[in-house]
């Protein structure tokens, strides 16, 4: 079984709030290409808001997302509640 590509540290901010049945996501363009510091898909990436915890283990809603696919500021394919979130 081969590991997932990874990348430290790496973050993003969504463009806006999303409800549970979201199955892309569209990253702040903070700068071209935001979605670039990510590894390439297939990844696992953690979803909090971090307006309200500033460490996603202290929202009680945080949630594992599977990202499938990788396009510009957008992650068109994802699988929401990964590893029992």
């Amino acid at each position: 079984m081969a590991l997932d590509d990874a990348a430290n540290f790496a973050k993003a901010a969504v463009t806006s709030g999303y409800d549970s049945a979201a199955t892309s996501i569209a990253v702040s363009a903070l700068f071209s290409g935001a979605a670039s510091v990510f590894p390439g898909p297939p990844f696992n990436a953690v979803w909090w808001n971090w307006t309200d915890f500033p460490d996603p283990s202290d929202d009680p809603l945080r949630e594992i997302i599977r990202v499938s696919a990788v396009s510009a500021n957008v992650f068109p394919v994802i699988t929401r509640a990964q590893e029992g979130t």
